[in-house]
């Protein structure tokens, strides 16, 4: 069995010491990747006590899964989730910082004396008399007054599949990453003609 994977998992999501079971418990009970539902399924089986002795290897063994396929599991499962929560606080932190941007272009930046922002006799925060240049451009570009550049291009990294070099015939490891981790060649090239259609069909 290949130590590797436990060695990234304890790496990234432990002390670097100690294998970090619950952490790849948790992230493995929210991918739909069958080798983590096999995954569950066989360490929920396991007395506590036990599991705690137990390595990842062992683990992988008792369910009989990859450990390099049930660590691509857990890699998407937590890209899934960290994204997921990120988007979350982006969301709930919106309207303040829109408030914060319109405060910003249109109250100036405050007068600072100390790192401190200086009152005046009515208890205000002295400011500028003019706002935040950039500030007033996001709001502008927001609300269309000023143009946007159009036609943006979004870049996107898709998987090759694992390098011809770094392939064993003697092992089953490249069938496990080719699960984990699969080729995206051909749907890329579909999704280049699907796109010149489109393009042409809007002329």
């Amino acid at each position: 069995m290949p130590r590797e994977p436990a060695e990234i998992l304890t790496r990234c999501l432990g002390d670097g010491k100690r294998l970090p079971r619950q952490r790849i418990l948790s992230f493995a009970a929210v991918s739909p990747q069958p080798c983590a539902v096999a995954f569950i399924n066989a360490v929920r089986q396991i007395p506590a006590l036990d599991l705690k002795q137990l390595s990842f290897e062992a683990m992988c063994v008792r369910a009989k899964v990859s450990p390099v396929e049930l660590l691509g599991a857990v890699l998407m499962a937590a890209k899934s989730m960290k994204a997921t929560e990120s988007a979350l606080k982006a969301i709930l932190a919106h309207p303040e910082v829109v408030q914060a941007t319109v405060d910003a272009a249109t109250e100036g930046t405050p007068v600072l004396v100390g790192g401190k922002p200086v009152m005046d006799e009515k208890g205000k925060v002295l400011r500028y008399d003019h706002g935040d240049v950039s500030a007033q451009r996001i709001m502008h570009e927001a609300m269309g007054f000023l143009p946007t550049k159009k036609g943006g291009e979004v870049n996107i990294n898709f998987g090759l599949g694992r390098p011809a070099e770094e392939r064993d015939e003697d092992s089953d490891a490249d069938e496990a990453w080719d699960e984990a981790f699969p080729p995206l060649g051909d749907e890329i090239k579909t999704y280049s003609a699907d796109k010149h259609k489109l393009l042409e069909a809007g002329k």
